[in-house]
């Protein structure tokens, strides 16, 4: 890996600061929500597959799942349906700032602990769903590998018996950010497509260390392909 100039050190060390000032944190996470909310608005959306979930549908606890990527939209998708959940989202910077937009459309977040055990997290996120909650989740979330499954949700599905249920988003015009995830964000006045797609169901006895990696695999698919289905339905 090449070396750091001293010039990128300081920029780096002064961007870090910017990052962690409260005040800068704030100003992003409520322009960022805001925006957010405005682009929802503007936009024209086609819905497939989310009657299955809303008030005249099954109303049993659920997971939802979306890729990171794909978050900016998809925490619109609880109001639609007449679900409140809890999202299990990252105690980093950039987390916060998803939080923010979930606090505005309803949904509480759970801190997910980063640096440390997130064994207080998972507890609370299975007690959710143990007491008929829905909870929300993005499961190559909050670093990566993009669109690549982590085990956490199969896990909590397992332990509940709680189906996931995949989610996609897509929208034109749409830009994606130098992230790690390349992070799709929609711009307003413009068409967009939800998706949710048929539920998962993961078994106690999945739980073993490959069945898990079985699992993830299959959740992968089930992402990926409600993605391409909303990108599919934007070209028609």
């Amino acid at each position: 890996m090449a070396k750091r100039s001293p010039l990128q050190k300081r920029l780096r060390r002064l961007e870090v600061r910017i990052q962690r000032n409260p005040r800068v944190q704030r100003a992003v996470r409520n322009g960022y929500a805001r925006y957010i909310r405005f682009v929802e608005r503007t936009t024209r959306w086609q819905y497939l597959g989310l009657d299955a979930w809303g008030p005249e549908g099954n109303r049993d606890p659920m997971i939802f799942c979306a890729w990171h990527a794909r978050l900016a939209c998809t925490p619109f998708v609880g109001p639609l349906i007449g679900r409140k959940a809890k999202v299990l989202v990252s105690d980093h910077a950039d987390g916060q700032i998803i939080a923010e937009l979930l606090r505005a459309v309803g949904f509480e977040p759970i801190l997910l602990q980063t640096s440390r055990s997130k064994t207080g997290s998972l507890r609370a996120a299975l007690h959710e769903l143990r007491a008929g909650g829905t909870l929300g989740m993005t499961p190559d979330g909050p670093m990566g590998p993009p669109e690549r499954s982590k085990p956490g949700a199969i896990i909590l599905a397992g332990l509940s018996g709680v189906p996931i249920v995949p989610l996609g988003y897509a929208a034109r015009p749409a830009i994606r950010l130098p992230s790690w995830d390349r992070f799709v964000l929609p711009l307003p006045w413009g068409r967009g497509v939800m998706s949710a797609g048929p539920p998962l169901s993961i078994g106690r006895d999945e739980l073993g260390e490959e069945a898990v990696e079985a699992a993830c695999r299959r959740l992968d698919a089930a992402l990926d392909a409600e993605v391409a289905r909303c990108e599919a339905a934007l070209k028609r």
